[in-house]
């Protein structure tokens, strides 16, 4: 009787790293798809060793990264598109009413609610992604001079101390 050992057959996701899986997630991340939902897939690596390429820690993933942030660069950009989309369609915003008495449209406030959310996720996520689609101003100010601070202590009986003065 002879021996002959076989191979153990791979089990699990894949952990290297290949263009292929590379331009998949990549792809998909661009067209609005999640990460963790890309991740759920069974060919698909899991999503903390995505990370490890990410971050550039494992060898030969370094071109990884940047293909990734392009990535996430065009999801904020067609977030940013599809948010007119969202504002202007108002498919579902009106309801007819069933009641005899009371016959026509009533407002539907899950719809306006949804999409209200809609529109305020995908721009919070791409006003992460991408500075340019934040709603903060930034101010800058330039000071050549002195400053003083002198803070007033209101006291408990309603008296106001002044700081002393600096001599």
């Amino acid at each position: 009787m002879t021996d002959i050992k076989q191979k153990p057959k791979k089990n699990g996701r894949p952990s290297k790293y290949n263009l292929d899986i590379d331009e998949e997630i990549c792809t998909r991340i661009a067209t609005g798809e999640a990460l963790r939902t890309i991740c759920k897939d069974s060919h698909m690596p899991h999503i903390a060793t995505i990370m490890t390429w990410v971050f550039g820690t494992v060898e030969g993933t370094e071109a990884f990264h940047e293909h990734y942030a392009n990535a996430r660069r065009m999801q904020a950009e067609l977030y940013a598109d599809e948010l007119n989309d969202i504002a202007d369609n108002g498919t579902n915003d009106w309801m007819e009413r069933n009641d005899s008495d009371n016959a026509g449209y009533a407002i539907n406030g899950e719809s306006i609610q949804r999409s209200r959310l809609r529109v305020d996720t995908r721009k919070w996520v791409a006003s992460r992604l991408l500075g340019k689609y934040s709603e903060k101003s930034e101010t800058k100010i330039e000071h050549s001079g002195t400053v003083t601070y002198k803070p007033n202590i209101k006291r408990f009986d309603g008296t106001i101390d002044e700081s002393p003065e600096d001599e």
